[in-house]
């Protein structure tokens, strides 16, 4: 894709008035054709309806929470349809456990698998 495939406001391409234009041109860059851009469309997209359902999942669980209250379970008609277990869970502060002891800390970290992270503009 070129600058001129892209509209003035679009955030692909070498366009300098795009809001999200890059005036780095790095060899650690690579430009998207249009199949790349609608890629990273898609996922905008698909991360944006994650957000609503994640959302609309929270707000439901904590609705169903408070309906049933100090009980454990709900019923419809009858039929046990939900569960609540409220736990608390504990967290292991590493950043702490670095600091209080370094030579245990390090040899117990291990590398694991790697990772790749797409991270988009906007986010």
């Amino acid at each position: 894709m070129t600058t001129t495939d892209c509209p003035p406001d679009s955030p692909y391409g070498n366009n300098p008035n795009s809001p999200n234009a890059s005036h780095d041109d790095t060899s650690d860059s690579v430009e998207l054709d249009r199949h790349g851009a609608d890629l990273v469309d898609s996922l905008a997209q698909a991360r944006a309806a994650i957000k609503a359902w994640q959302d609309i999942e929270h707000d439901t669980k904590a609705k169903l929470a408070a309906l049933i209250g100090d009980h454990k379970y709900g019923k419809v008609l009858g039929e046990r349809r939900v569960t609540v277990v409220r736990t608390v869970p504990n967290r292991f502060d590493q950043k702490a456990f670095r600091a209080d002891h370094p030579r245990l800390h390090d040899e117990y970290v291990r590398p694991s698998s790697p990772v790749t992270t797409v991270l988009l503009s906007s986010e």
